[in-house]
């Protein structure tokens, strides 16, 4: 058992197992009992047993990359046979993501004061933040900025739309809205009978058109019907 590293690697293996894989049933089992047993021992470094508790609460693949990665470097940093140089490079490339993700979350919020988003829809939730984290769980490597951009900015109106829906429109309202929603064209804009639904359909039409302006540009337009179906 002197292998902790290696019995905790087992054990988040064993979570990509899939039905009827019986050798991962059993290594799951067992790396689960021992890892345990590891973080009650009293000879179990504190270091050593944050580590095995983490990866017990919740396995990597479980989680957000961004995130683990932030916590490997606090357990890994405390490892004695760490590698310095490797250490430092993984502690530069974190940070320069978050600095990325910091220019991303400046440009969507001046998007979102542009499009004057909480003076429109002043009943809805407005979580710009929390739609840069959901991305992040989807696009968590830098060079995805584009797909992150557009997932916020969706995310964001379908907050608004599922608000609309659950707190603020009339039954009658919303049948013509969900009618409109179907037929995706600007056309039907004209038979929304609130102005509020005006402003939601004409931003959703927006925000889709940008979207489906920057795929055809990498020539992957096919992939818009699906946002619409969706």
């Amino acid at each position: 058992m002197g292998d902790v590293k290696g019995m905790v690697s087992l054990y988040e293996a064993s979570h990509f197992r899939t039905n009827g894989e019986a050798i991962l049933d059993e290594a799951l089992d067992f790396t689960t009992k021992h890892l345990r047993s590891l973080a009650n021992q009293s000879s179990t470094s504190p270091h050593l047993r944050e580590y095995i508790e983490n990866a017990l609460f919740r396995p990597y693949h479980h989680s957000m990359q961004r995130l683990e990665a932030k916590l490997y470097i606090s357990f890994y940093e405390k490892d004695e046979s760490r590698n310095d140089i490797l250490l430092n490079f993984a502690k530069y490339d974190f940070n320069r993501v978050q600095l990325l993700l910091q220019q991303e979350l400046t440009v969507l919020s001046r998007w979102y004061k542009e499009q004057d988003l909480k003076s429109k829809f002043p009943y809805a939730r407005h979580r710009v933040v929390e739609g840069l984290f959901y991305a992040l769980g989807v696009y968590f490597e830098p060079r995805y900025a584009a797909g992150r951009n557009m997932l916020v900015k969706q995310s964001c109106l379908m907050s608004f739309i599922d608000d609309a829906y659950e707190a603020y429109g009339l039954y009658e309202e919303l049948q013509y809205f969900t009618d409109a929603i179907e037929r995706f064209d600007i056309s039907s804009m004209d038979e929304l009978p609130t102005a509020n639904q005006k402003k939601l359909y004409e931003t959703l039409l927006h925000v889709i058109g940008e979207a489906e302006y920057l795929v055809q540009k990498e020539g992957r337009s096919y992939a818009i019907p699906y946002t619409k179906d969706e």
